[in-house]
């Protein structure tokens, strides 16, 4: 009778599980909940040093809540309520920034925030209140579009703005001083892109090397009106805004229009970039994508072996260890240094819909944002985080590698399974109560501190199905 009782509440105590439980897809962090998620694209992800996460798009919901295009998250996926940012901002972002004391500089196409004007850039306190000390005066006359933060506290910003605070400027990239003056001390010279026949100018991407130098993406161009003399989509300028000519700035085809989107600094000097450009000069509109890896001094990196298979929008995210994310539509590939592929993290094509932001964790973990509602065929709406490194496997190559024991256990329960799996215990109720990643095929788990009782641990292997083992703790 007391066998037969035992086995009743085990069905009822599994069945309970997995109703209570989200289920995770292949990969899938199951410590960050995001509830509903957000009702619109996730264009930026930033993390705190304190772990929590800013993310900025086009939403204006997360999970319930209201979010005008910001809001800052608890590592869980919660929403931290000590960020208040009221009615938020009334059009779109396209940057973020955050300062080392932990303010944030934002920029876009907004001209309010919390119902205060602010011409497309303004600077936040930790706590979302407006920093009055930043003086934008009458701010931006058109969009900003990117923004970059030297050491010395002064911020680059690049748009396709004429005029900052009332006073003309017609150059794609301005210096403010921390306090949001102009610096004037910064003269940005495009005297080499000038002509009768040149179009402007125009910048998307501002970094700053270690050195100070200035590595701006954009378009520039110079013709005589006859045959294209000067294509180029990224150059350097020195600190003050002089062209340095000592960079040999990448070139393109003259007679193919083409486009970055993606600049990202390598902690070597090295600089990656992405686009894409004309197929063929009879063929407009038939794009092929480029990635390339520029030396320090601006020369393409012939040991960097990685193509581009898509035409489509690239991002680069580059781990602690040197490992280099490359998303091109709903597409993430890990490459080694030498542009070799990773295959220990495989997204396939999981993700219903394109990616637009990530951001890689100290620990590892990668957090993942865009336009997708579904990731592995389970709904997730633009935010998800994924552990480290997961490859499939067969099912029957997975099973035959899981034992668990002793069980039932009074201390310490011992698991045999692929390494990179995640398991949950959680109570009767479905509350999880401990969680991880297996590192090493062979872990213990320390349960001394909880209550005896009965325990459900889930295994989630590297393909997406689940393992659930009923735990018995029994206190001596």
């Amino acid at each position: 009778m007391k066998t037969l009782l035992i086995i009743h509440l085990t069905v009822f105590f599994i069945l309970s599980f997995q109703n209570s439980v989200q289920a995770q897809g292949r990969g899938e962090d199951p410590t960050f909940n995001s509830g509903t998620g957000f009702n619109g694209t996730v264009t930026q992800i930033v993390l705190q040093p304190d772990g929590k996460i800013l993310v900025i798009g086009t939403f204006t919901e997360y999970n319930g809540f209201l979010a005008n295009r910001i809001i800052r998250l608890n590592s869980d996926g919660s929403k931290d309520e000590t960020f208040q940012i009221g009615t938020g901002f009334n059009n779109t972002l396209y940057k973020i920034v955050l300062q080392s004391d932990g303010k944030i500089v934002v920029g876009g196409d907004f001209t309010e925030y919390k119902g205060v004007s602010a011409n497309r850039i303004i600077r936040l306190n930790s706590d979302g209140s407006i920093d009055t000390s930043f003086g934008i005066g009458l701010g931006f006359d058109k969009l900003v579009n990117y923004i970059a933060l030297q050491l010395d506290g002064k911020i680059l910003v690049s748009g396709s703005f004429t005029t900052y605070n009332g006073v003309a400027y017609t150059k794609p990239v301005i210096r403010l001083n921390a306090d949001g003056a102009i610096d004037n001390s910064f003269n940005m010279d495009l005297s080499a892109f000038s002509g009768p026949y040149s179009s402007k100018p125009s910048a998307s991407f501002v970094e700053i090397q270690p050195s100070g130098k200035i590595i701006v993406g954009g378009y520039f161009y110079q013709s005589d009106g006859l045959t294209p003399l000067i294509t180029k989509l990224c150059i350097r300028f020195n600190f003050d805004g002089s062209l340095d000519n000592t960079f040999n700035s990448y070139n393109i085809s003259p007679n193919l229009y083409s486009s970055i989107s993606s600049i990202t600094l390598q902690s070597d000097g090295k600089i990656l970039i992405g686009g894409a450009q004309d197929f063929d000069i009879n063929r407009p509109g038939l794009e092929q994508g480029f990635i390339k890896r520029l030396n320090i001094n601006g020369d393409i990196d012939n040991t960097y072996k990685q193509s581009a298979p898509f035409p489509d929008y690239y991002i680069f995210s580059i781990q602690s260890d040197g490992k280099i994310i490359i998303i091109y539509s709903n597409y993430m590939i890990r490459y080694f240094l030498n542009g070799d592929i990773d295959k220990s993290l495989n997204t396939s094509n999981l993700f219903n819909d394109k990616i637009k932001a990530i951001a890689t964790q100290p620990d590892g973990k990668i957090l993942i944002g865009g336009d997708f509602t579904s990731y592995d065929g389970l709904p997730r709406s633009r935010i998800i985080r994924l552990i480290d490194g997961f490859a499939p496997l067969n099912e029957e190559e997975t099973v035959s590698k899981i034992s668990i024991y002793p069980n039932p256990t009074s201390d310490y329960l011992n698991i045999m399974a692929n390494p990179d799996s995640i398991w949950q215990v959680t109570d009767t109720f479905g509350r999880v109560v401990m969680a991880g990643k297996i590192e090493k095929p062979n872990i213990q788990l320390d349960m001394r501190k909880l209550p005896q009782g009965i325990y459900i641990l889930c295994l989630t292997e590297k393909i997406f199905f689940k393992i659930l083992f009923v735990i018995s703790l029994n206190k001596i």
